[in-house]
């Protein structure tokens, strides 16, 4: 089916898609724009999505595929407007249905410790999906509403040195497919597309991935589209954060080439995991324990997770070249008070908040 001036119309694209799929032939980065702007406007039959998603998660999607579906769901957005010269870090992950669903909220409690080291921060985030309490809830339960524009970025940078933004309260873009992805029960590249789609387009992220099958997918298409400093990173047990427990498997993005390394936790002189320490529950209960941790009340595997990835986030800031001395850097910011201070600071930075 053709329109009236001889396009092939959106459905017939995606059928074309499909039967590419099914052959296991890769798209083209415009097929994926393409793709993704159909998906956007809402012009598909749910049918058509699953096996879309389908085909691309059974031949891997491509740097290039991601990099063209990434492209227009950005430009959905609200952008977000960050002076270069904060030089800010984004951590963010995709969730996991392994260890990551039961644990307490590890990034962000590392965003704290991290701001606290001097590493300006703009986290990026949604509510709770495969856990009890994702960003977006411990951040509410803590009293700390997400930013909305871009003179509130800047207002927090300014008077807390960390912003988070609440992605779906920026980016509409996924209305349409919110229904038929529940409906697929599958994990597929939306998952992906999400840690890449902060509206303030970082130069530097940390970014944990559910599966270690797509860390150096994701890092090379993060290359394609203009990040300068990156870790990937997904853990031997599935969890999708710097492991103390086990190996980690990273694809680092420096000096536009990425490179893929295992990191042993055990050279850092980390042990085995008490499983029950790192355990979380809803917003209220991991609120609690965030702060416990920020306030250097917590010792063990929780106080060692926060700061094995803060030290992540503070390398990919620059203040450190090894993760021996940025670990130090994250230890000091919650002994000597730094991180609970910019917990605080972040509590009362509400000046330039519009609704």
């Amino acid at each position: 089916m053709h329109s009236a001036n001889g396009t092939v119309t959106s459905r017939e694209f995606l059928k074309k898609v499909i039967q590419r799929l099914a052959r296991r032939e890769n798209l083209t980065a415009d097929e994926a724009t393409r793709l993704m702007e159909i998906f956007i406007a809402g012009d598909f039959e749910h049918v058509q999505l699953g096996c879309i998603i389908m085909g691309l998660r059974l031949k891997r999607e491509t740097p290039e595929e991601l990099k063209g579906l990434l492209l227009p769901y950005r430009r959905a957005a609200q952008r977000i407007e960050v002076p270069e010269r904060y030089n800010f870090v984004d951590l963010c992950g995709t969730g996991g249905d392994g260890p990551s669903a039961d644990m307490f909220n590890i990034s962000t409690t590392a965003a704290f410790v991290a701001c606290g080291a001097g590493v300006p921060i703009v986290k990026h985030g949604t509510s709770a999906v495969s856990s009890q309490s994702g960003s977006s809830d411990v951040l509410a339960a803590l009293g700390i509403q997400p930013t909305l524009t871009s003179e509130d970025v800047k207002y927090r940078l300014e008077n807390g040195g960390i912003a988070y933004l609440h992605g779906p309260a920026l980016n509409s873009a996924m209305r349409n497919v919110i229904a038929p992805r529940h409906a697929s029960g599958m994990r597929s590249f939306f998952n992906l597309l999400g840690p890449m789609s902060n509206p303030a387009r970082p130069k530097r992220q940390i970014i944990g991935i559910y599966s270690q099958d797509y860390t150096e997918i994701v890092a090379q298409t993060l290359a394609m589209v203009g990040s300068e400093r990156v870790m990937v990173v997904s853990a031997d047990d599935g969890l999708d954060e710097l492991s103390t427990h086990v190996p980690t498997k990273v694809s680092e993005l420096k000096d536009g080439k990425v490179h893929t390394y295992m990191f042993n936790p055990s050279e850092y002189g980390f042990s085995t995991m008490n499983y029950s320490e790192v355990a979380g529950d809803n917003p209220e209960f991991n609120a609690r324990k965030m702060v416990d941790i920020l306030q250097g009340k917590v010792r063990g595997c929780a106080l060692d997770l926060v700061a094995l990835n803060a030290a992540a986030v503070i390398m990919v800031g620059g203040l450190a070249e090894t993760i021996g001395q940025a670990l130090e850097l994250a230890r000091n910011s919650i002994e000597q008070g730094k991180a609970f201070a910019a917990l605080e600071r972040s509590r009362k930075a509400r000046g330039a908040v519009t609704t």
